[in-house]
């Protein structure tokens, strides 16, 4: 049930936000702006602002802009939809539940974490602190992994 949340999750992002970001990355924000401003195609500002961000070309810009992304993903476009879903919330609820016990463990029930490399390989996986139900702990977690270097 946990990975079918996860799955919901990445399609509900990719029909949200796709078309935006590649509606940007043909036509440039300006574009994007206009055709949101005269009704065309309904944008978020926050992903208006996103792409404005990341046309700058800076390493702060595209930062900024992937922030921003990120955030709009994760409050917005699943929180309610999939992380708040009653029949997901209780399966992530008992995942962290019985992730901190052996014998849960035994049972697949494991902690979030993704094994980043900045080698070739992979280093141990970095944990989510905090709760995948909380946006707020979620959007950490990116810019958690954002900021991950490899191992000291």
């Amino acid at each position: 049930m946990v990975r079918d949340a996860l799955a919901e999750a990445n399609k509900e992002i990719f029909a949200d936000i796709y078309s935006v970001i590649r509606f940007a990355e043909q036509h440039r924000s300006a574009r994007l702006r206009e055709c949101s401003n005269a009704g065309q195609q309904a944008v978020p500002e926050q992903l208006l602002e996103a792409v404005e961000k990341i046309e700058e070309g800076t390493p702060e810009g595209r930062k900024a802009g992937a922030d921003l992304i990120a955030d709009y993903e994760q409050r917005t476009v699943v929180q309610d939809k999939v992380y708040a879903n009653e029949k997901y919330k209780e399966a992530f609820a008992d995942n962290e539940y019985w992730s901190d016990w052996w014998i849960g463990r035994q049972f697949g029930a494991q902690k979030p974490a993704l094994p980043l490399s900045s080698e070739c390989g992979k280093d141990k996986p970095i944990p989510l602190d905090g709760s995948i139900l909380n946006a707020d702990d979620r959007v950490k977690y990116y810019q958690k992994l954002i900021a991950y270097s490899g191992p000291r």
